[in-house]
């Protein structure tokens, strides 16, 4: 069964006030616990990150507690939700099958005080608190920084899975619809061109009739020219004439 977890992307720290817009915009749910004595040795190859056993082996030497990057690297599964805050803007993600933990050392993770990622995570803006059920919004008070939204043993458990699935997949639906409106716009004004140049003759570049998705091929649009006894000019890059091709008489 699939969890519902909770991220802050809010820090309070002087060089990294972007720490929740890094992470949205790099998709990534990410997080503090730096192993910063070892950065040198991290950066030259002499000690490598590749795993989360990895990364304890050295947290253990910096840090008293790191559980939160545990649940980050190991508990965390592909199918689960996570909600966040950013700019009082309510965000949720699902765990893909894609999604990894990375210890990232890049001077920028570093910055951001980034560096234990979780990956491939696409964040969705859901909106401000009242697009937001306030028993969601109620989870978003002081405590760890990576927990699980209701625990299973919570009444509310079902509820907050469920929510999360319902809000998350409209999400993803309203995108889906929005991109096939923009196609549609794009037939239609391409569309709209046509009608204009099948005045007498089509003048087209490959590239174009590609880039305009209207045929699936060259072939289809002097197929259709023919049928109409119009005259076919294919223009090479300089917008020279590089092939006519004219009905038959």
């Amino acid at each position: 069964m699939a969890n519902v977890w909770r991220i802050y992307l809010i820090k309070d720290i002087p060089t990294s006030p972007n720490y929740g817009k890094y992470c949205l915009n790099n998709k990534v749910a990410a997080m503090g616990w730096i192993l910063d004595k070892y950065n040198d040795d991290i950066k030259a190859g002499k000690i490598e990150i590749k795993t989360y056993s990895d990364y304890a082996y050295y947290a253990a030497k910096c840090f008293d507690d790191f559980n939160a990057v545990r649940r980050l690297a190991e508990e965390i599964k592909p199918g689960d939700f996570i909600w966040t805050c950013v700019d009082k803007s309510y965000y949720i993600a699902k765990v893909s099958a894609q999604s990894r933990y990375h210890y990232n050392f890049s001077d920028e993770a570093i910055y951001y005080r980034a560096c234990n990622e979780l990956t491939n995570i696409d964040w969705k803006f859901v909106g401000d608190k009242e697009y937001v059920d306030e028993n969601i919004i109620k989870r978003f008070g002081r405590g760890q920084t990576l927990c699980r939204l209701f625990a299973e043993k919570n009444p509310k458990f079902a509820f907050g899975l469920k929510y999360s699935e319902e809000r998350y997949n409209r999400i993803c639906s309203m995108e889906r619809l929005e991109i096939r409106r923009k196609e549609l716009r794009e037939r239609e004004d391409f569309e709209e061109i046509l009608r204009k140049r099948r005045a007498e003759r089509f003048t087209y570049t490959e590239d174009e009739v590609k880039a305009l998705k209207f045929y699936k091929n060259m072939d289809e649009m002097i197929a259709e020219a023919e049928r109409e006894g119009k005259t076919v000019i294919l223009c090479g890059e300089n917008g020279e004439p590089d092939k006519i091709i004219k009905p038959e008489d």
